[in-house]
């Protein structure tokens, strides 16, 4: 049976249940209660979260020492730390009857500690100490202040209703590769380092997906690398075909076609192996060294949110 939430809300605070969780103030900081079952048991435990500044604290070390004692004098702790960055939690065991009880005392004795030394509620994102709300998305509880709220909700709005095309994106990627392998071939044919070129045909890769597939998603830039690093294969090979061409066309009756056709045999050949395997070693290293701020900065601004992210004020 569901327990009720509002059995345990304690004065001032509210209840989702939707997210089975309590929230409100206490003390000025910002509490966060939500329920959790103890591995497979049907046990339910209750954890206290508040997110606070007290890795700008002087006193952190002695701080966290008194949070500590908490522990040692309720025999119903089982948990007092910081998870993820400056997020206290302090998990208490269940007891239906005491749970109300209990989370009066530990929520009355983490804010009191706060006051004592100077601690306040922080915005999880940013570290502001201003206009602090709980922020749910896709079920993961985040105390954020207003403007971290609004460019996460602008952000969700956006990928809700911007969703990138995947196989026009696809056709942008490899064309927008094609257009950056001419000047790999180009490079190649002038005797300069084609390898130079490989930034080129990562960035035009990334930018045609983009451009046809209406915008660009992490399946997105993942395809478009993937079609970077075959268009330079398939542009060294190419590069090589037009130079067996220029070398046999004079003395032999044949067309590009067949020079094209004939790479594969001389890629068999040490000395022709060992060139291409170089310039391609180098032209993958250029890519990756070059693209690699590029493609993080992209990765980094492509929001994780996804269609069916819920996203709501607790």
């Amino acid at each position: 049976m569901k327990e009720n939430l509002s059995d345990y809300c304690l004065d001032g605070f509210s209840v989702n249940e939707t997210e089975r969780v309590i929230h409100g103030t206490r003390n000025g900081i910002i509490i966060l209660v939500e329920m959790f079952h103890v591995s497979l048991s049907k046990e339910i435990s209750h954890r206290v979260m508040a997110p606070l500044d007290f890795q700008h604290s002087e006193r952190k070390e002695e701080f966290l020492s008194k949070l500590q004692e908490l522990e040692q004098r309720y025999d119903y702790i089982s948990y007092v730390g910081n998870i993820s960055g400056n997020n206290i939690a302090i998990v208490i065991d269940g007891d239906k009857a005491q749970t109300k009880i209990r989370l009066e005392y530990v929520i009355h004795e983490l804010t009191t500690l706060c006051n004592e030394y100077d601690i306040r509620s922080q915005c999880e994102v940013c570290e502001s100490n201003q206009g602090l709300e709980y922020i749910c998305v896709d079920h993961d509880k985040k105390l954020m202040c207003s403007a971290c709220s609004a460019r996460i909700t602008n952000s969700v709005n956006s990928v809700q209703t911007k969703k990138d095309i995947f196989i026009l994106g696809f056709i942008g990627a490899i064309l927008g590769a094609s257009l950056g392998s001419v000047l790999w071939i180009v490079l190649d044919q002038i005797g300069f380092i084609a390898g130079i070129a490989g930034y080129a045909i990562v960035f035009c890769s990334v930018k045609g997906y983009d451009l046809f597939g209406r915008t660009i998603s992490r399946k997105g830039i993942i395809i478009s690398i993937i079609v970077s690093l075959l268009t330079i294969l398939f542009a060294d090979c190419f590069s090589l075909g037009i130079s067996i061409y220029k070398e046999f066309s004079t003395t032999y009756s044949i067309t590009f076609l067949d020079a094209l056709m004939s790479v594969p045999y001389f890629l068999t050949e040490n000395e022709v192996l060992k060139t291409i395997l170089i310039n391609l070693g180098i032209g993958y290293l250029f890519a990756i060294w070059a693209s690699a701020s590029f493609v993080k900065n992209l990765w980094r601004a492509t929001d994780k949110v996804t269609l069916s992210v819920k996203l709501e004020k607790l």
